[in-house]
């Protein structure tokens, strides 16, 4: 029996009309296929490109018209920061051209987000359907600032990075805070004081900070004197939002994302009515944080409404002018599907479980509906973070199908390379006047 391409783009679609008992003959196209025009050679290219393994070898037989890659660009960086910038350099003059829509369908988060980080250089706000996640937020890193004071038990670093923070003591009197914060600062350089708040105490004595310590110690009255042994989950969540809310004016909870956080601890608390488990501080900063990414803030409006970012299950239901697909490397897009610790390949076969390998046809359903559009750009960086990276599976296949120099987008890399460049250092000698004694 001939192995059935679960990796093709359409395996998922066959499995679906013969759960349905309904053959393919039977299906009618939603719209008259094109026969000629940009549509009908990126059909017959993408027919090309997703053959099955087996039959790879018409790629050598096949016709100029099912080679023609009119409106696709790649684009090939060194790291992840020059694919990020390019990227952004592709949609600023796009923008230009009046309601032409960009769409980045990507499935990386940190390129993502790095491409957010360049657009806003020219005041450009990209709508992310995923939103920013909980702890990134102001209220979100604040909460976890105070949880993580708990745990350490009031240590030096984490307590300056809790008042240090935009919402501690936010409003008119911030300046002043900051000023009596700094002052705190320079005195705890040096050795470490005993732990808690009464070794902070005993390390500014009767200083001029005496007064104004006073004060910030009873905005932490809630979690000042917590026991180090486990405590219920619910109480100690209570005292953290409790000290949060008292040194930040109750701005913690302001603003889309403030809302997001207190939801989130209410809904902990009620959660922990039935089944309060014992924790201790650090395991609540564990916790908290584990909740709090699974918590994603999205703006309701506010956004550059012709620039949007997707991952690739939003993009399925989307079009656009431009269509950039980013991350095309292995791992990233196709996810590699990771072994099942439980079950078999054959076992799950027996039992009728859909392949893991079935999730690459889905990235290649994905990829196919983003190269349906008019104009698309592919990219990839050479390396990530720590080692050299392999192009995705797809991009290989493509540039082995149409092995077109022309697709490469040379302009817009060394644009890119260009925008941050650095200029060559020059010694500057220190100054040394010598005025003589007339003048």
């Amino acid at each position: 029996v001939e192995r059935p391409a679960i990796t093709h783009p359409q395996y998922h679609l066959k499995q679906l009309l013969h759960a349905m008992s309904v053959s393919r003959a039977e299906v009618e196209p939603w719209q008259a296929e094109p026969r000629t025009g940009l549509a009908a050679d990126r059909a017959r290219l993408l027919r090309s490109i997703f053959l099955p393994a087996r039959l790879s070898d018409r790629w050598v037989t096949l016709d100029a018209a099912d080679r023609r890659t009119k409106g696709i660009r790649i684009v090939e960086a060194e790291n992840p920061d020059e694919e990020a910038q390019a990227i952004a350099l592709l949609v600023r003059p796009a923008l230009d051209i009046p309601a032409r829509r960009v769409a980045i369908v990507t499935p990386d988060r940190s390129l993502a987000a790095r491409v957010i980080a360049h657009l806003r250089r020219w005041d450009i706000e990209a709508d992310d359907s995923a939103g920013e996640a909980l702890p990134v937020t102001a209220p979100g890193r604040f909460l976890l600032a105070v949880a993580q004071c708990l745990a350490d038990d009031f240590a030096p670093v984490p307590l300056l990075d809790l008042f240090k923070h935009p919402l501690a003591q936010a409003g008119e009197t911030r300046r002043e805070w900051l000023d009596e914060v700094r002052a705190l600062d320079r005195l705890l350089r040096g050795p470490r004081p005993a732990p808690g708040l009464a070794g902070i105490a005993t390390s500014i004595g009767n200083r001029p900070l005496k007064a104004w310590w006073q004060e910030a110690r009873a905005l932490l009255d809630s979690i000042a004197r917590w026991p180090r042994e486990p405590q219920p989950l619910s109480a100690t969540i209570q005292a953290i939002a409790a000290a949060a809310d008292a040194l930040s004016n109750q701005a913690v909870w302001t603003g889309l994302a403030g809302r997001c956080a207190s939801d989130l601890v209410q809904q902990l608390l009620a959660r922990t009515g039935t089944h309060d488990p014992l924790v201790t501080p650090s395991q609540a900063v564990n916790i908290l944080a584990r909740l709090m990414r699974e918590k994603s803030v999205r703006p309701p409006y506010g956004k550059h409404p012709r620039v949007a970012i997707y991952g690739l299950l939003e993009a399925r239901l989307q079009s656009a002018d431009l269509v950039i697909c980013a991350g095309l490397n292995e791992g990233v897009w196709p996810q590699i599907p990771s072994p099942d610790p439980w079950l078999a390949p054959m076992v799950r076969n027996t039992l009728g479980l859909a392949p893991l390998e079935m999730r690459v046809g889905l990235s290649a359903q994905d990829l196919a509906g983003a190269l349906a559009s008019a104009e698309v750009v592919l990219t990839r960086a050479r390396r990530d973070g720590s080692a050299p990276t392999v192009a995705s599976r797809f991009l290989l296949r493509l540039q082995a199908v149409a092995p077109d120099r022309q697709m490469e987008d040379h302009e817009t890399l060394a644009l890119a390379r260009r925008l941050d460049r650095r200029l060559p250092l020059e010694r500057i000698e220190k100054p040394a006047p010598r005025p003589s004694a007339e003048q």
